[in-house]
């Protein structure tokens, strides 16, 4: 106990414990400091015993010796400001850990749109960011939300995938516009806080005979896949004209820089991607109409060499010089046959289905042909869907055809698939030799 003393007036009593008078004051109306007055009725005249004084602030402080270690009991001011700052610190930290969300919490997992608005979710629905664009989006377009277990069929299209293209370990939104007028769309990236990493517009002016076609394209299929398998992931973007005839197809890498890029003269309605041939890169396998040929066709991509214009006849309405000779590696005509030929129809493929024995096999749109091939691209079998022989007795039954459906030679359709070799037609399984060579001009 320290020796007493007495202090007779509250500038010494400030001075003896090193704070202001307006704080010893209210430490006496509000925490009992021990003052004592002659007089009760005389409120100015005041004195305070020393040893009083330090017994009362150890006691105030007895809980806190840690504060006592450093800064000793007669420092009051730098302990009660120690401990304002770390009670702010404590209670700062608790507020953090109780309404910040985890980073588990701020990764996109969900979306809906909301008329010109795309609103991100985390996976307990709780709203992360919004894009707002300028045109009115398609809600029809985006009603599938996620892959399903078997994975898209081939003519499905998904506009809104979340998966980490870049291997930073966040997860990107790769959101594919799709607007009631058809305008306006591009497919944009976005990193997981929102921000637009990069954008691209699929359409774009291109010439072919004398007519120069607009740049108004829609983006008819998107996928995101590893294509290469180096880890990053590529955007596949296959865009129609809407009204003409070309079809654009656009490899992206995770940057949004183009890896190549392809010209159809006709549009494409079904993609698959898989490893054909088991060297380590997956291929675009396509399926549309060739407006040139007027026949369905069915084409093969590799982004190793990927570029220029599919086939075409000698129509100069279906030239075009700044394209260039394609470098497809397949490119296959599926022959027309009397469905088609009896309405006048361009025969479309219409799917695509993979099967794990290496077989393939497309659907015409309109006659529901089907037809299998082995990952060679050699035919290998052909067969009457229900819908074609439903289609077919009615109509014979309507006097438009005569020969029974017997007599339909399927060997002749498997004969007549026509493939591309670079310069001519060939009626066996033969890839374009452009893709192989050097040259591609």
């Amino acid at each position: 106990m320290s020796e007493r003393r007495i202090v007779t007036s509250w500038k010494e009593i400030a001075a003896y414990l090193k704070i202001r008078v307006r704080t010893a004051q209210r430490w006496e109306k509000e925490l009992g400091l021990p003052v004592h007055r002659i007089n009760e009725l005389d409120k100015a005249y005041v004195f305070a015993y020393t040893d009083e004084l330090d017994k009362w602030f150890e006691k105030r402080i007895r809980s806190r010796n840690i504060f006592k270690k450093f800064y000793g009991t007669k420092k009051p001011l730098a302990v009660i400001g120690f401990s304002s700052i770390f009670l702010v610190i404590i209670i700062f930290a608790l507020i953090v850990f109780i309404f910040l969300p985890g980073h588990e919490n701020l990764i996109p997992a969900d979306f809906e749109v909301k008329n010109s608005r795309l609103i991100i979710y985390n996976s307990t629905g709780q709203e992360l960011w919004t894009h707002e664009l300028k045109e009115s989006l398609d809600y029809s377009a985006y009603k599938r939300k996620e892959l399903p277990a078997s994975g898209l069929s081939s003519k499905a299209n998904l506009n809104v995938y979340f998966k980490d293209i870049d291997q930073d370990k966040k997860i990107n939104v790769i959101f594919g516009v799709q607007t009631k007028n058809e305008s306006g769309e591009k497919v944009l990236c976005f990193d997981e806080r929102g921000k637009v990493i990069w954008s691209f517009i699929p359409g774009r002016a291109v010439r072919f005979g004398d007519y120069l076609i607009s740049e108004d394209f829609c983006v008819r299929l998107l996928r995101v896949v590893d294509l290469n398998q180096d880890g990053y992931l590529e955007t596949v973007i296959i865009a129609c004209h809407k009204v003409h005839f070309p079809s654009r197809v656009v490899v992206l890498d995770f940057q949004g820089k183009i890896m190549g890029e392809y010209w159809n003269i006709g549009h494409l309605n079904c993609v698959e991607i898989a490893d054909l041939d088991n060297d380590g890169f997956q291929e675009i396998i396509l399926g549309g109409v060739n407006n040139s040929y007027r026949k369905a066709c069915l084409l093969v991509l590799d982004i190793r060499k990927m570029s220029g214009c599919s086939p075409r006849n000698n129509d100069p309405r279906f030239s075009c010089s700044e394209l260039g000779r394609g470098t497809e590696k397949y490119y296959l005509l599926i022959p027309p046959n009397k469905l088609g030929r009896l309405f006048y129809l361009y025969e479309t493929v219409d799917s695509i289905d993979l099967f794990k024995n290496n077989r393939l096999q497309i659907c015409t749109n309109f006659s529901r042909i089907i037809y299998e091939f082995n990952y060679l691209l050699e035919t290998t079998y052909v067969y009457f869907g229900d819908e074609f022989i439903f289609k077919y007795e009615q109509l014979r039954q309507e006097g438009k055809i005569k020969e029974p459906l017997a007599s339909l030679d399927t060997k002749k359709l498997l004969n007549n698939v026509l493939y591309w070799d670079g310069e001519k037609w060939q009626k066996k399984a033969t890839p374009n030799k452009y893709w192989f060579s050097r040259e591609a001009s």
